[in-house]
């Protein structure tokens, strides 16, 4: 059965290195945090595979992104197949996108 850490458990700033209970915690935090760190990089990278079949050919709608860790923020060319941004808006993308 899988062991839960409460949030209060999580939140702790200082660990004391006697309590195994505790140094247990923060083993399995690390670990668990490290297997989800290493699951990211795998669906990025399947992610990319995939992204990287769509030929962008069906066209593009210009939608506003905010920054992420993935692709920065702003006015951007969005594929309508795979929804990847393949560039940013013209001048005049961006004063009808204004405009509507």
């Amino acid at each position: 059965m899988q062991h839960f850490i409460s949030n209060t458990d999580i939140n702790k700033n200082d660990i004391d290195l006697n309590n195994q209970e505790e140094l247990a915690n923060t083993e399995i935090i690390s670990k668990k945090v490290s297997e989800i760190r290493n699951k990211i990089q795998e669906l990025l990278k399947e992610l990319d595979e995939v992204v990287s079949t769509c030929n962008h050919q069906n066209g593009y709608d210009i939608k506003l992104m905010s920054n992420s860790k993935l692709y920065s923020g702003g006015l951007r060319r969005m594929c309508k197949i795979c929804n990847t941004p393949i560039g940013y808006a013209s001048k005049e993308e961006t004063n009808a996108w204004k405009d509507s």
